[in-house]
C-alpha cells in the first residue's frame, strides 16, 4: 500500500523565531495528507438502505493550531442518477487527539455540522448541508475513515468513506513485523476484491500446516450492504506469496464457499471458506 507523504506548512515568522535559539523545534501549524483513492458507500439516511457505491479521491488538510480539518473529495456521487465527478470540501471540522510520529500522524474528526464548499470558488454549495461528521485517520496503520451525512432537497445521504485497503486490527503491532494472523482486503474496480491472509496455519483432519506468511485469494465479488461490504467467491485457486512472487497453490488447495462480511460502521468482521476438505473461519475486528 502506498505510504502517504506530508506537506508541512510552517509560518515564516515562526520558522525565523526558532532559528538561532535553543528552543524546541516549532511544531507544524498545518499539514496536508496527499490525495488517495477511497471507497464511498452511500446509504439512505432515513431507511438505512444502500443507495450507491463508488470510488473517489480524498485529501485532508489539518490546522493543528486551530484544531480543525478540511476533507476534500473529488469525483463523488451519492446517487446512481447523479453524474460522477462532483468535487466538494467538508470544511471546518474539529480535529482532536493529533499526534505525530515522523512522517506519520493520527487524529480524529468530529462535528455536528460542517460547510460543503465548492473547491474552485471556496463558496458554500447552495441547498446542501453536512451533518454528523466523524472520522479516524492513522497513516502509520493505513486507517482512513470519514463518515458524514449530506442533506439536500429533502433527501439525506449517509456517506461512509474508507480506504480501499481494509485490515483487521493487530493492536499496537506493526503490520510489517507482527507475527499475528490478520486479514488484508483490497476493494478493486468493477465490484471485485482480493484478500491477503497473513501468518496463517490451516488444520485439516487433525494435522496442522506450516505457518504460511502470506496467502492471496483473488477474484472475489463485492456486494455493498447497509453496513459495509459482503465478499463472496468459490472455485478459486489461491496463491502462496513468496520472496520470488506469487505461486499458484494448485487444484488441491481450491477455495470454495468463501464469504466475508466487512462492517465499516462498527468494525465487525467475519470470514469463512472451505479448503482442502477443511474450513477456515475468523471474526477479527477491522482497524477503523
Amino acid at each position: 500500500m502506498k505510504k502517504l507523504l506530508f506537506t508541512i506548512l510552517v509560518p515564516a515568522m515562526a520558522l525565523l523565531a526558532a532559528c538561532g535559539s535553543d528552543d524546541e523545534p516549532v511544531k507544524p501549524v498545518k499539514f496536508e495528507i496527499e490525495s488517495q483513492e477511497m471507497a464511498l458507500l452511500t446509504l439512505n439516511a432515513t431507511t438505512g438502505d444502500v443507495n450507491h457505491y463508488c470510488k473517489a479521491q480524498c485529501s485532508l488538510t489539518v490546522d493543528e493550531a486551530a484544531s480543525t480539518a478540511s476533507v476534500t473529495i473529488s469525483g463523488a456521487a451519492f446517487d446512481p442518477r447523479m453524474p460522477r465527478g462532483v468535487n466538494f470540501i467538508v470544511g471546518n471540522v474539529r480535529a482532536t487527539a493529533i499526534t505525530h510520529n515522523g512522517d506519520d500522524c493520527s487524529f480524529k474528526l468530529n462535528a455536528a455540522s460542517a460547510t460543503m464548499l465548492n473547491p474552485t470558488t471556496g463558496e458554500p454549495y447552495d441547498g446542501y448541508e453536512i451533518t454528523n461528521v466523524a472520522g479516524h485517520i492513522d497513516t502509520s496503520r493505513g486507517i482512513y475513515n470519514v463518515t458524514f451525512t449530506v442533506n439536500t432537497r429533502g433527501a439525506a445521504y449517509k456517506v461512509v468513506a474508507t480506504s480501499t485497503t481494509l485490515r483487521t486490527d493487530v493492536g499496537s503491532d506493526s503490520y510489517d513485523t507482527t507475527g499475528k494472523l490478520y486479514y488484508e482486503y483490497n476493494l478493486l474496480d468493477g465490484l471485485k476484491a482480493e484478500i491477503y491472509i497473513h501468518n496463517v496455519q490451516f488444520s485439516v483432519g487433525g494435522a496442522t500446516s506450516p505457518l504460511l506468511p502470506k496467502i492471496h485469494i483473488p477474484d472475489l465479488t463485492v456486494t455493498p450492504t447497509a453496513t459495509g461490504y459482503k465478499l463472496t467467491g468459490t472455485g478459486i485457486i489461491p496463491n502462496n506469496i513468496t520472496a520470488g512472487g506469487p505461486v499458484p497453490m494448485g487444484e488441491r488447495f481450491v477455495v470454495t464457499n468463501f464469504e466475508a462480511n466487512l462492517n465499516v460502521v462498527t468494525g465487525a468482521h467475519d470470514i469463512y471458506f472451505n479448503c482442502m476438505g477443511g474450513e477456515h473461519s475468523g471474526n477479527a475486528q477491522l482497524a477503523l
